[in-house]
């Protein structure tokens, strides 16, 4: 008889199986997905961020009065935010008149410098191509993507309030009760690790 030799099978590596491929394909699309979706969440996470940073700030200085003065908590809220609205609201009441005022300004030497650049310019044919082209570019841009870009901007401006009012209301909404939605995110620990997860929250929220 002849002795076959043993057949010897060689390993297989799990990372180049079938099973492994999917697995590694299957999280590779989660990983886009995420992303994706942050992506396009990246104004609900920024107004979130902002409304948890105002919050902490509303509490912390509602703390400092509540401790200084006796005052309640909720009393002491409501001074810190209606002081905190009232400075911003000054500021911009100052500032904005600073700026029209500048622009007021501008808006009665601009007109006069063009006229002077005119003039200079009109006095050669190079000079009065260049005004006619820039009167008929000026037009152009009056009747053409002008008001486009002007209601553009316009939006722009109304969703920045639109979000920064959300944020402010948000704020004030999570500085009223902290204690719950920090219970609320401590529940989505391990009960093991809660101890260690609260002395980081509580170090975060006083960096913040």
């Amino acid at each position: 008889m002849v002795a076959r030799p043993l057949e010897t099978k060689m390993p297989t590596d799990p990372r180049l199986s079938v099973g492994g491929f999917v697995t590694r394909a299957v999280m590779a699309a989660l990983v886009v997905g995420a992303a994706l979706l942050l992506w396009r969440l990246r104004d609900a996470l920024a107004i979130g961020l902002g409304s948890v940073v105002l919050a902490i700030g509303f509490r912390g200085l509602a703390g400092a009065l509540h401790r200084r003065l006796g005052l309640p908590i909720a009393w002491s809220l409501g001074i810190v935010v209606i002081l905190t609205l009232g400075i911003v609201a000054f500021s911009f009441e100052v500032f904005g008149a600073t700026l029209a005022g500048q622009f007021g300004l501008l808006s009665q030497k601009l007109p006069e410098g063009l006229s002077r650049i005119e003039h200079s310019l009109s006095g050669n044919v190079l000079g009065r191509d260049i005004v006619a082209q820039a009167r008929t570019g000026l037009i152009s841009m009056l009747t053409g993507s002008g008001p486009q870009v002007a209601a553009g901007i316009l939006a722009a401006a109304a969703q920045t309030l639109t979000y920064v009012a959300v944020m402010v209301a948000g704020g004030v909404f999570l500085a009223i009760d902290p204690d719950r939605y920090h219970g609320g995110v401590l529940a989505l620990v391990p009960r093991a690790r809660r101890a260690h997860y609260d002395r980081v929250l509580g170090a975060l929220g006083e960096a913040l």
